[in-house]
């Protein structure tokens, strides 16, 4: 019987982020053979995944998807999908990098830290925007937002192109009547102006920006103690798109000896795991 080679065997891995999703596809040797954005957004209905999924025509799939961590929540999202296996967005990236020991930090729409070492798993945050996601594009978003409220400065005009309250407030109206999801989506979207505002020197930014990498910073400690030490770890997630925000996280974490891993891609680490399982 003729067998099949490693390239017929193809492994598709999605990430489905805070901001958007997209896909890697990757030949049965490991190499990736093609990628591509997908049109389906946080709060969209599953079934509109399954159906983009499904025009891809790959057997093997493996989605990497916020908000999925019990073992419960990942059934119920593997079942509507219709694919192979199910699991936390920043268990992709990790696997992207890692097999078994290191940490990854998440610092996207959401921020989670995640890591691995002799069979023990540790994750902190990922609780959610309402509560948690500190540091996170949503948090800068919130947080540079109500400092703008506050007072007059060039933050304000930065963030909402007026310094006139009023008009400030009917923007804000706009935000309040989208769901959950969207408004989320849009407050983060406010994370490049304050990072470009910061790189210009404006100390509300700044203040902003160097408060989100010390929250990230207390995560990757906690997780770092709890696994004895560990100091590998890997970045992911839009806000590390940043030239500025990577080298303020870089310098603050090196004074921390954490070794830094860059240039993760959940989708395909996704796929790594599901093509090594």
């Amino acid at each position: 019987m003729r067998r099949r080679s490693p390239e017929s065997e193809r492994i598709l891995g999605v990430d489905v982020g805070g901001s958007g999703s997209r896909y890697v596809l990757l030949a049965g040797d490991g190499s990736v053979i093609g990628k591509g954005d997908l049109s389906w957004k946080w709060g969209d209905e599953l079934e509109a995944l399954r159906s983009e999924i499904e025009t891809l025509g790959v057997g093997k799939v493996a989605v990497a998807m916020r908000g999925v961590w019990r073992k419960d929540e990942r059934e119920k999202v593997r079942r509507i999908l219709g694919v192979s296996t199910v699991m936390a967005d920043f268990e992709g990236a990790f696997y992207d990098v890692f097999s078994d020991e290191g940490m990854v930090v998440v610092a996207g729409t959401g921020s989670v830290c995640y890591g691995e070492r002799d069979g023990k798993k540790v994750r902190f945050g990922g609780f959610g925007p309402l509560v948690d996601d500190w540091g996170s594009a949503f948090w800068i978003g919130r947080l540079a937002t109500e400092i703008a409220l506050k007072k007059e400065s060039f933050l304000r005009l930065a963030l909402f192109g007026s310094e006139n309250l009023e008009a400030i407030r009917d923007q804000l109206a706009e935000i309040h009547r989208l769901s959950l999801p969207e408004a989320v989506r849009r407050i983060a979207s406010l994370s490049p102006k304050v990072l470009e505002a910061a790189e210009v020197g404006d100390t509300d930014a700044l203040f902003v920006v160097r408060a989100a990498l010390r929250e990230l910073l207390g995560m990757c400690i906690r997780v770092s103690e709890e696994l004895g030490g560990l100091k590998t770890l890997a970045l992911h997630g839009g806000l590390f798109k940043s030239s500025f925000f990577t080298a303020e996280f870089k310098k603050l974490f090196k004074r921390y000896a954490f070794v830094i891993v860059e240039g993760t891609d959940a989708a395909r680490g996704a796929a790594r795991k599901l093509l090594r399982s």
